[in-house]
């Protein structure tokens, strides 16, 4: 029996040992506890215990908080500022909250993360909180969320479309510019395989592109896309770009994706393209104005023997002949003034002009004979523009012919007009301003993408008979008027060219008919120039007019015989100067001498060259007016008539 005792008696106390181990054990971790615990009487709400972490954490003393119910001390207001808020606790075995601020003994603020279990001690219920302090991890949280925003805000500022994906290629970044790009939002894109969002193909070939990003991945290196490359988007909208792809790395250099940054350079590319253009526009000016100014005189002596003759014939058979001489070689002279319009200075000669008329004459001119019509869409009102009517002439008839050759079987050849203003930087060509928009629309072949990069090219031409020239002189034209082409164009649908002319709204203007000028003079004109050929012409021509007429090929010994022919009071009646004599002066010295002695003697500038600028604005030189070589009698009498007619002779100074 007593065996027996001594046994219990060892088990009671080994027993009694193990507790106040555990006793030990869980005491050792309540007080070192890098959390706050705070246990509570599950009845009535005291604080049983509390550990040393949360005293200082909250700034309380250990007896200002013992015993105490836990609503009376308010630093869990906001989960148990009364009673009825601890029966929810009560009867809730097991609460969380993931941000719940805690409120110190100073009134500070601390942000904690609070979890409440209710535990049967014994015979009576405890309710164990755990508190844990997350100032720090919200710190860092809200230091990562304004580094996200940055990177969001930096993303959505940059002009370049933006792409980032995972090493499978799925999409885990995308900024607005891409979304625009590609069609796609960044929602719609987000873990899709890259390939499915940005489709790329080479716009020569039209055949897919490859992958970057496996391509960056399988070498680890940043790459960049090869010419040609064009991105369709969602819409099937196709623009050409510019990109590279690079490795995304973590701190252990490891690729934990792949970054692609691409740029749309469609309207670049055109500005680059126009720059060219107009670079061999210029080298090809440099050759065609020179040519021409020695065509030009070469063909006013034939040109004006036979405008003399044709006068003077009294043959009818003769006549005609004569009559079709000069149409042939009225078609030589256009030949000249379109190798002019590539010439350095081939500038337009421009007037206010209204044009709905002027365009619906000059389509249909070009249409004479052939099986397609016009169809206009114009409205009442349109602005009048300030151009060369000749050459705008050229530009409409040579596009409207070359949509007559698209469409072999015939058809409808639509042209309509409007009125446009664009702002500064709306239009990627044009400057801020008004422009008529004129475009003519055809139902022909269509123009290929692999030709379309070329057809304002010189001498680059698809018809056999074609030299090359028609939309090359179209496009240095309009260039040249301060407008630009451009073109749309679908293959079998047709093509539509869009010209854009610089217009004057405040402008108003009345169009005029020309009727024939007929010219009567008196006195005498001197000559001044170095082609007798020429000289004999023109001498001729005025002779009919009734004038005399004294001829020169010396600019110094002109301006002598002048200033001599001055002070003796014979007055000449009027001075046609050729603006260059070889080896000598020519008209822009001579003027500079004769106003200092006359100030309203008619004086008139003729040259080869229709690019100078003193062919273009002789008033700003001192002359009265210019005429270009070759001309005709006609075209002479009619600046003769306009400067000279029913006016006396100039007077001294």
């Amino acid at each position: 029996m007593k065996q027996e005792e001594s046994s219990y008696s060892n088990n009671l106390k080994g027993l009694q040992e193990a507790l106040r181990a555990s006793e030990l054990r869980y005491r050792r971790l309540f007080e070192t506890a890098k959390d706050g615990i705070l246990i509570l009487d599950a009845e009535n709400g005291k604080i049983v215990d509390v550990n040393p972490f949360l005293i200082r954490l909250l700034g309380y003393s250990f007896n200002q908080l013992i015993n105490k119910q836990v609503w009376d001390i308010g630093f869990l207001k906001d989960v148990i500022s009364s009673k009825d808020n601890f029966r929810e606790l009560q009867d809730n075995k097991y609460i969380r909250y993931e941000n719940l601020p805690l409120e110190t003994v100073d009134g500070h603020t601390i942000d904690v993360e609070f979890v409440s279990n209710v535990y049967q001690e014994n015979h009576h219920k405890v309710i164990q909180c755990n508190i844990r302090d997350i100032t720090e991890r919200k710190r860092s949280m809200n230091i990562i969320a304004a580094e996200r925003e940055r990177l969001a805000v930096t993303l959505r500022s940059i002009g370049d479309g933006v792409i980032a994906t995972d090493t499978n290629g799925n999409i885990e970044i995308m900024n607005i510019i891409a979304e625009k790009l590609c069609g796609y939002t960044q929602e719609e894109a987000l873990g899709r395989p890259l390939t499915s969002v940005f489709t790329l193909i080479n716009e020569n070939t039209r055949e897919p592109h490859e992958n970057p990003v496996e391509k960056v991945l399988s070498t680890g290196k940043i790459i960049e896309l090869e010419n040609h490359a064009v991105i369709v988007s969602k819409g099937g909208r196709e623009r050409i770009i510019t990109d590279s792809a690079a490795p995304i790395r973590n701190n252990a250099h490891e690729i934990i994706g792949v970054v692609i940054v691409f740029r749309d350079i469609t309207e670049r590319r055109s500005l680059l393209e126009s720059a060219q253009r107009n670079q061999k526009l210029e080298s090809l000016g440099l050759l065609a104005g020179g040519i021409a100014h020695d065509f030009n005189n070469l063909m006013g002596g034939i040109f004006g023997y036979i405008d003399l003759a044709g006068g003077e014939s009294t043959n009818s058979n003769v006549a005609q002949y004569l009559a079709k001489a000069m149409s042939t070689i009225e078609r030589a002279r256009d030949l000249t003034r379109q190798l002019l319009t590539f010439a350095k200075g081939g500038y337009p000669v421009q007037e206010i002009t209204p044009v709905i008329r002027f365009i619906q004459e000059t389509a249909q001119f070009a249409l004479s004979g052939s099986k397609v019509s016009c169809q206009f869409d114009i409205p009442e009102v349109l602005w009048v523009c300030n151009i060369d009517k000749n050459q705008i002439a050229q530009v409409i008839s040579n596009i409207v012919i070359n949509a007559q050759h698209a469409m072999p079987q015939g058809g409808t050849l639509e042209i309509s007009a409007r009125n446009i203003s664009f702002n500064e930087n709306e239009h990627h060509i044009l400057s801020k301003g008004n422009y008529v928009k004129l475009s003519i629309k055809d139902s022909g072949i269509g123009i290929t993408k692999k030709m379309l990069p070329y057809i304002f090219d010189p001498f680059y031409t698809i018809r056999e008979k074609g030299h090359g020239l028609g939309l090359a002189i179209c496009y240095s034209i309009i260039n040249r008027h301060g407008g630009t082409i451009e073109v749309e164009t679908v293959i079998d649908q047709g093509s539509t060219f869009h010209i854009y002319l610089p217009a004057c709204p405040e402008e108003s203007c009345v169009e005029s008919h020309m009727t024939e000028i007929t010219h009567k003079g008196g006195g005498t004109i001197m000559i001044i120039e170095d082609e007798e050929i020429i000289q004999e012409i023109i001498a001729g021509m005025l002779k009919t007019f009734g004038y005399s007429v004294v001829c020169m090929n010396d600019g110094k010994e002109a301006l002598e015989f002048f200033i001599k022919e001055d002070k003796a009071k014979r007055t000449v009646a009027g001075l046609i100067l050729d603006l260059t004599v070889s080896g000598g002066m020519g008209g822009k010295d001579i003027i500079k001498e004769i106003r200092k002695l006359n100030t309203t003697i008619p004086v008139f500038v003729t040259s080869g060259y229709a690019d100078d600028p003193i062919i273009r604005n002789p008033h700003e030189y001192g002359f009265t007016a210019s005429i270009g070589k070759p001309f005709r009698k006609a075209d002479l009498a009619q600046i003769l008539e306009k400067h000279m007619g029913n006016k006396k002779t100039g007077t001294s100074k």
